[in-house]
């Protein structure tokens, strides 16, 4: 049986498909598309789903909580 765990990863390691928490918005994020802007700082990772409303950003050097998949 799989169990559903999370890890803490800096916001290049995500990739369409994962599913991220929004914690702003305080839920999880199914990530659909990717936008990064850099600056002088590293830049910021825009993460947006399907909806209007499901984004999440966080600048390069941030970590993001990523839903895991591990078996049992």
């Amino acid at each position: 049986m799989a169990t559903t765990t999370a890890e803490h990863i800096p916001p290049a390691e995500v990739a369409t498909g994962d599913v991220i928490a929004d914690e702003l918005g305080a839920r999880w994020l199914v990530v659909t598309s990717i936008r990064f802007v850099s600056n002088a700082d590293g830049g910021v990772y825009c993460f947006f789903g399907t909806g209007p409303d499901d984004r999440a950003t966080f600048d390069a050097h941030e970590t993001v909580t990523r839903r895991s998949r591990a078996n049992a």
